[in-house]
């Protein structure tokens, strides 16, 4: 299911063989509408790198009518470094400035 919903997502018909997939598998239990994610493992880098971009262009991916978000996976120690910059970031929100994340964990003005 994940193949064939990158490949039609993201006009990847034209070659047959991407992408290539090492697993595809949902995470926790289904409870109502509530959505579950979905971790995908690319086989190569610049696939997941190629998707990434293309799914930061588009917004929000929708396939058979069910709406997608594709966010690399951080370590544990690089998210708990992004997480610190949630107090900073919220009152810069405030006073009506766009604050952004660069990877890995710099704040940008």
């Amino acid at each position: 299911y994940a193949s064939k919903m990158i490949k039609e997502t993201f006009n990847l018909a034209h070659n047959e063989n991407l992408p290539f997939l090492d697993n595809a598998h949902r995470i926790g239990k289904k409870s109502g509408n509530k959505p579950r994610h979905l971790i995908i493992r690319f086989h190569f880098w610049q696939m997941k790198e190629n998707i990434l971009q293309a799914a930061k262009k588009l917004g929000v991916v929708e396939y058979e009518g069910c709406k997608f978000r594709f966010v690399p996976d951080y370590s544990y120690e690089l998210l708990e470094i992004r997480k610190s910059f949630h107090n900073v970031m919220s009152d810069l929100f405030k006073k009506q400035l766009r604050p952004a994340l660069l990877y890995p964990a710099r704040l940008c003005i």
